[in-house]
């Protein structure tokens, strides 16, 4: 169903190279390191690791509270090791997936309003009300519009002209979409 839109719509044409697609994979993975959902888990996994170290330090009849410690050293230690590897890694493994899809390599006309948006490429049209979106994110790289937690549509910074970017954040906030 077509959204329709009451005022001017603002449009904007890129395409998403693996440059654009490796910012908004880092902005997605710096957001998901910020929220509350990833320093629970990490809380747990700590927990946990207290928890086996107090169990190994009984079992074997040594000092519960020194293998609490070193488990959650181990713990202090590998979260950063795993995230940072995987920021590492992510600009190999997003041009991979870049160029395994000719779609990515097509220009993507995207227009939004007050209403919502609407994304038009070779391969399909895609039109939401903003009220169907889960979230969005503002980085540097351009905005993240979220369809799940995990899914989301990037407009790049680099396809905003002078003005358009604030104009869009504008409508995003007074939309009362959720920012991520």
């Amino acid at each position: 169903m077509a959204i329709a839109h009451a005022e001017g719509v603002t449009t904007v044409t890129y395409v998403l190279d693996a440059d654009a697609q490796i910012a908004a994979a880092r902005a997605n993975l710096w957001r998901y390191l910020r929220s509350r959902r990833a320093w629970i888990r990490m809380g747990i996994g700590l927990l946990l690791m207290l928890a086996i170290g107090a169990v190994l330090g009984v079992a074997i009849g040594e000092d519960p509270l020194w293998w609490m410690l070193v488990f959650a050293a181990e713990m202090v230690v590998l979260f950063p090791l795993i995230y940072g590897l995987l920021y590492l890694f992510l600009p190999r493994r997003i041009r991979r997936l870049v160029a395994q899809s000719a779609i990515w390599q097509r220009p993507v006309e995207a227009s939004w309003s007050a209403a919502g948006m609407s994304a038009r490429s070779p391969h399909g049209e895609t039109e939401l009300a903003w009220t169907d979106y889960h979230g969005w994110y503002a980085a540097r790289s351009g905005f993240l519009l979220y369809f799940n937690d995990q899914q989301y549509q990037v407009v790049p910074a680099s396809a905003l002209a002078a003005g358009q970017a604030e104009a869009l954040r504008a409508i995003l906030e007074a939309s009362g979409l959720r920012r991520l």
